[in-house]
């Protein structure tokens, strides 16, 4: 059984280069979507200064920079080749697209930190998602604690009202919310474009998780407006406004923290759900999603033992 886990983990493996030049031009094309919406487009309008305008850019660029900062000193003092060039372009351009546009300098230092270090070198993080949500859920908790002991001279009010206020669903149309059209964050881009980017990368990702993830989640959601009696279109609303989709599909399918096993994708995606759906009952549905990707991660090697008795018993029997 471990021989066979092996086997599949280095499949896996070979096509992670491939799948890092496609990861890039989708963000690429959802970075210049989410610019030209937010950004030029309000500026022609003359509602937004030039700085407001290159502030999404300064943001990605001052991340990239700094995760390549933190990399060169930790492969210099902490680990030899264990993080890789391209692993770092991912992590910087995930943390500029998952914090909030204006969001502070020494904030930003703070998410590299807990992303290099903590999420990759301390953690032995992972390629593509895992570290870079570390580095926001730090990032996160530091606001809150710092907004609990009264500073709110740090100008984090802003930042945190992205992170713990839900957006009112009843106020926010549905064509601005499958258009990208709210949220301060790059990656509250077009849940549109993110189903396309599914249909892009679909066979080089493991794809069974983000299905799964959304058709638990869906599920749960229609059940649950069975008993409370929640507008139908609301539902699709909290699909689109909490950046589910999109961290379904960057974060939610990484290469080596979700099972490699197709049986232990599907439960890894179906206990993903539940534990979003849950979460929603206390955090918002962005804080939700990141905390059950962090979680579900831990039983990983648990889905996979299950994964693998269930090919192996079905491959013998057939």
């Amino acid at each position: 059984m471990k021989q066979y886990i092996k086997t599949k983990n280095i499949c896996n493996y070979n096509q992670k280069d491939q799948t890092y030049q496609m990861f890039m031009k989708v963000l690429l094309i959802m970075i210049l979507y989410r610019i030209m919406k937010t950004g030029i487009f309000p500026f022609v309008l003359g509602e937004i200064t030039i700085l407001e305008l290159l502030l999404p850019i300064l943001l990605i660029i001052v991340c990239i920079l700094l995760c390549y900062g933190g990399y060169y000193i930790g492969e210099k003092y902490l680990a030899k080749n264990q993080y890789k060039e391209e692993e770092c372009l991912i992590d910087g351009i995930l943390l500029g697209l998952l914090l909030p546009i204006k969001t502070p300098f020494w904030i930003i230092l703070i998410a590299v930190f807990l992303t290099i270090f903590i999420g990759r070198y301390f953690y032995d993080g992972v390629p593509i998602g895992m570290p870079s949500l570390i580095g926001i859920l730090g990032s996160i908790s530091l606001c809150i604690w710092l907004q609990i002991c009264h500073l709110d001279s740090l100008n984090i009010n802003s930042i945190l009202l992205e992170f713990t206020q839900e957006y009112p669903l009843n106020q926010i149309s549905i064509a601005s919310i499958y258009l990208g059209g709210i949220g301060e964050r790059i990656s509250k881009t077009s849940p549109i474009l993110c189903i396309l980017a599914f249909l892009y990368l679909r066979k080089n990702i493991k794809w069974r998780i983000p299905i799964y993830f959304i058709g638990t989640y869906l599920t749960l959601l229609v059940f649950s407006n069975y008993f409370i009696s929640n507008s139908w279109i609301d539902i699709f609303k909290s699909i689109g406004v909490g950046n589910i989709l999109f961290l379904s599909l960057f974060c939610g399918t990484d290469m080596r923290t979700t099972p490699v096993t197709n049986a232990g994708q599907i439960v890894f995606a179906v206990f993903l759900g539940i534990f979003t759906y849950i979460g929603t009952f206390f955090f918002t549905s962005y804080l939700a999603i990141i905390l059950s990707i962090l979680i579900s991660n831990l039983f990983t090697p648990l889905y996979d033992y299950f994964g693998n008795y269930y090919e192996l018993k079905y491959c013998s029997e057939y």
